[in-house]
């Protein structure tokens, strides 16, 4: 089951993926390409006829799939479902009240890197403080789906035998060096959390110092579901780091903005190609012509 953000399927944005080869195998399908209406937004089935939440989005996309983890119960075949929320993301505002309300901006510091100037972004409120309650917010929403989805694996008895995998495709700038949203080489922007929760082979409160991308995640999982190697990777299989065991590679993750993401052109960003080791993180742009190199431990900001 695939339920939530797509945006592998170009555009326009609102496009309908019908069923076949360009879901990559997904057969219970509750999906939006790409939207910014995380209250009443579409997403399809299987027509192009779009459905509407009723509820904010996380909070509707989880209700689908335990929906769909309850249709699961009575069969003894594995399964596999990716919730894909859009928040934590701009519109930053757009989140429930009573998640707001647990964030003061009043009472929170801001990163050292972050620009004043920034608040005229128009992906800002003006007030950089609350741009980051509201971005909270959001997490704090999404972490209490994650405990729903986390909850009805206790109560079914299957915490044990289930790989849960919480990752992100991009971070978020809030206003240092100047950024908002994404796109840049900084680690705002390109470090995100990558946790992996299997109690019959991940040693709990274990933190492999290992270099992930998101090329990873596929073939990781596949070792870890025992259903063998996964044909043609790109990634690598991060399972024996997880494990706890040693792995030397990969020892850096590519990063980059091509040319064909409309972002690039919409918000005047360079189009460029990096890399992140375990210290440093070096970028340039599509020209070759260098752009930065930063020390990420004697320089975290």
């Amino acid at each position: 089951g695939y339920i939530g953000k797509w945006h592998l399927d170009g555009v326009p944005r609102d496009k309908f993926t019908p069923p076949g080869p360009r879901r990559h195998g997904f057969d219970h399908w509750a999906v939006y390409n790409c939207h910014l209406d995380y209250f009443g937004g579409h997403y399809y089935r299987d027509d192009p006829e779009k459905e509407h939440f009723d509820e904010y989005e996380p909070v509707a996309l989880t209700d689908m799939a335990l929906a769909f983890l309850d249709e699961q119960r009575s069969d003894e075949d594995p399964f596999c479902i990716v919730v894909s929320p859009h928040p934590p993301h701009d519109p930053y505002g757009d989140v429930p009240q009573r998640y707001r309300d647990r964030y003061d901006p009043a009472e929170l510091d801001l990163r050292p890197n972050v620009d004043a100037d920034a608040t005229a972004d128009p992906r800002s409120s003006g007030d950089l403080a609350e741009d980051l309650a509201n971005y909270y917010a959001h997490v704090t929403a999404v972490d209490e789906q994650v405990g729903r989805l986390l909850d009805w694996l206790d109560e079914a008895d299957e915490t044990d035998d289930t790989v849960v995998l919480y990752t992100s495709d991009h971070g978020d700038m809030l206003g240092s060096q100047g950024y908002f949203a994404k796109s840049q080489p900084y680690e705002e922007s390109i470090h995100v959390p990558f946790f992996c929760r299997y109690p019959d082979a991940v040693p709990p409160g274990s933190t492999p110092e290992q270099i992930v991308s998101t090329v990873d995640v596929a073939p990781t999982l596949c070792s870890l579901a025992g259903v063998g190697e996964l044909p043609d990777a790109d990634g690598a299989d991060l399972a024996p780091a997880l494990r706890g065991g040693n792995r030397d590679e990969p020892s850096s993750a590519f990063i980059g903005l091509p040319k064909t993401v409309d972002i690039s052109i919409t918000h005047d960003l360079p189009v460029w190609r990096g890399v992140r080791t375990e210290r440093y993180t070096y970028a340039r742009r599509a020209d070759g012509s260098p752009w930065l190199l930063y020390d990420n431990e004697s320089d975290p900001y």
